[in-house]
């Protein structure tokens, strides 16, 4: 019995978040809102620290999601592109002109279940099989609590990830700190006038201070647990010091 209902949980799950067509787009009328970084500029500094990553489970490849380097073995995301972890087959991402496929590395979930928590949509990949990356630069970001900048006056925050309305391209919105606004707990981030899609699932929140990188939060998606009355908008999970704790301590890291 109990091998029946893990094999339906993961057929739902892998079709959940399988290959599709492309959804899941808004607010309307902000496509235009955005900038595509191109023409070589995707494989400078910052951005290539941002990537496609791509997951198949068992024989379904799931949409393409976004990751982001936060150390040279460490990929953070949203925690439901690597959802159902025990059935994971392969792990790629694109990165440089270059499909990687990693073998050798662990998933750390903020939070493991079935029943996936959405307001806790955080996961790290940690990489063992560093020798596949050592002819690839790329800049790794800061995670960062929102709380602990001492001004947010003139800062840009960037939404950065690969939308599925124009695929394969690395796709920012750019907001001012006004426009974030935090839900009753003060762990997630509303964006209304930014847009996203499908594709954009693990892209960071970001803003560049004194030539660093920041990480301040990862996008989820619309929402759709309820953390805001307004429903025509979309979040992101925010760095909190216990997200930080939690990092540092599942890999060994110092943050």
């Amino acid at each position: 019995m109990k091998q029946i209902i893990t094999f339906i949980f993961l057929v739902v799950g892998c079709l959940s978040y399988g290959q599709g067509i492309c959804t899941d787009c808004g607010p309307a009328g902000l496509e235009n809102n955005r900038t595509n970084i191109v023409s070589g500029n995707e494989k400078l500094s910052p951005y290539n620290g941002i990537f496609h990553l791509r997951v198949t489970r068992g024989f379904i490849r799931t949409n393409l999601s976004t990751g982001t380097f936060i150390a040279n073995d460490l990929i953070i995301t949203a925690n439901h592109n690597l959802m159902y972890s025990p059935f994971i087959t392969k792990v790629e991402f694109f990165l440089n002109g270059n499909w990687i496929k990693i073998s050798n590395y662990k998933i750390y979930h903020y939070h493991q279940s079935f029943l996936h928590k959405r307001n806790k949509d955080i996961a790290i990949l940690k990489i063992f099989n560093l020798e596949k990356l050592k002819n690839i630069s790329h800049t790794n970001f800061i995670p960062c609590d929102y709380s602990k900048i001492e001004s947010t006056a003139g800062i840009n925050f960037n939404l950065t990830g690969f939308p599925c309305d124009r695929p394969d391209t690395l796709v920012e919105k750019t907001t001012w700190s006004d426009n974030l606004l935090s839900d009753q707990t003060n762990t997630v981030f509303s964006y209304k006038k930014l847009y996203t899609c499908t594709g954009d699932s693990g892209a960071p929140l970001w803003f560049e201070k004194e030539g660093r990188n920041f990480i301040v939060s990862i996008h989820h998606g619309g929402n759709d647990f309820g953390a805001f009355d307004d429903n025509n908008t979309n979040v992101a999970i925010k760095i909190t010091p216990d997200i930080i704790t939690w990092i540092n301590t599942k890999t060994h890291s110092k943050f």
